[in-house]
């Protein structure tokens, strides 16, 4: 689809607001669960630990990067995938490799520890009470599946998701366009103009655009909002409530939530 930046905001809202939004495919790590302190302080620590001090925006746009991709392994399986993993990661460059491994290992063992206890990035519900009684809302993250539904159980989020689908029943990651069909292959028949997705990170969004869905970008998480842009969503926002002010989308109270949201089960 070629769409006008002008218009876009004044379609999604037009779309919305008349029902024609079948599907929105959220993603949770970075979107909907902030993750942001648990990963600064896991990569500071190491790497003080380790005495590496690279450009610290850079790192943690890096580190996150591999991290949202690889959250699901297993610590084994890390280390022994660490050179290829940290490829791409600048701050350890020229390291031997066994250092690698050690830093590899100590920052997700202590990101996953970290992660336990992160909170909902504010907005949250109110965006997922104002979008249920107009769609279907799907998450798509590269996190296990199992770990997900725990923490919407755990905030209370279950209750809104038409379906939910981590890393382990995808049929490939994020950007191919595949992880985001999987999800709206659930509301068939559509049209790719009636799927949004809405994630924090440059793959959610190439994911989104390559199947030819809506794409909003929320630089809420580790990516900053400028690098965000470059991916070229189709709107972008800082946060989950400017979001819910320039789709005009208004709070729905819980209770109207889950009765109305019984119509899609």
């Amino acid at each position: 689809m070629t769409r006008s930046p002008d218009h876009n905001v004044h379609q999604l809202q037009e779309l919305l607001e008349r029902g024609r939004i079948k599907a929105v495919i959220l993603d949770f790590d970075g979107t909907m669960l902030d993750i942001n302190e648990p990963l600064h302080k896991s990569v500071t620590e190491v790497f003080q630990k380790y005495g590496i001090y690279p450009d610290w925006e850079r790192a943690m746009i890096e580190v996150g990067t591999v991290l949202d991709t690889v959250q699901a392994l297993p610590i084994p399986k890390i280390i022994l995938e660490s050179h290829d993993i940290f490829k791409m990661v600048t701050a350890v460059d020229g390291y031997h490799l066994l250092k690698k491994l050690r830093v590899a290992a100590a920052i997700f063992s202590r990101y996953q520890k970290m992660s336990e206890t992160a909170k909902l990035f504010p907005g949250v519900e109110d965006l997922l009470a104002a979008l249920v009684n107009r769609t279907k809302l799907f998450v798509v993250s590269h996190n296990r599946t199992k770990r997900i539904e725990e923490q919407l159980l755990k905030f209370g989020l279950s209750k809104y998701f038409a379906g939910v689908y981590g890393v382990d029943q995808l049929p490939a990651l994020k950007p191919d366009p595949q992880a985001v069909q999987f999800a709206a292959a659930q509301v068939q028949p559509y049209k790719p103009e009636e799927i949004l997705v809405i994630g924090d990170m440059p793959t959610d969004i190439e994911a989104g655009l390559a199947a030819g869905f809506w794409t909003v970008g929320v630089s809420s998480g580790f990516i900053p909002y400028s690098h965000l842009q470059t991916a070229n969503p189709d709107v972008l926002v800082h946060n989950l409530p400017e979001l819910m002010e320039t789709l005009r989308l208004k709070h729905a109270p819980v209770l109207e939530v889950v009765q109305k949201r019984n119509k899609y089960t």
